[in-house]
């Protein structure tokens, strides 16, 4: 489980990115991760980003790496929704 700071979306693609709070990985536990999903309708994939503890960075919000893994058959069915805003027409 995380503590979501962004959530973003372009077309099939979504970015996540948070604190990490609950996991059966200690070295991830209360570390920053981006996640990205590119739901293609038959082959999702995923993408994620963490900066090793060694180092004394942290991924920034909205940032992960492009969906590279592919998620395996009968899991991970993910529904990009498009994030849409409502403009003024005045």
């Amino acid at each position: 489980m995380a503590k979501v700071d962004c959530l973003t979306t372009g077309g099939k693609v979504a970015v996540v990115t948070g604190k990490v709070i609950e996991t059966d990985v200690d070295a991830f536990r209360n570390k920053r991760v981006g996640v990205s999903v590119h739901d293609d309708g038959k082959h999702d994939r995923l993408g994620y980003s963490w900066v090793g503890r060694d180092a004394n960075l942290e991924v920034p919000p909205c940032l992960s790496a492009a969906p590279f893994e592919r998620v395996q058959k009968g899991t991970g069915d993910f529904e990009v929704l498009p994030w849409q805003l409502d403009y003024p027409t005045e």
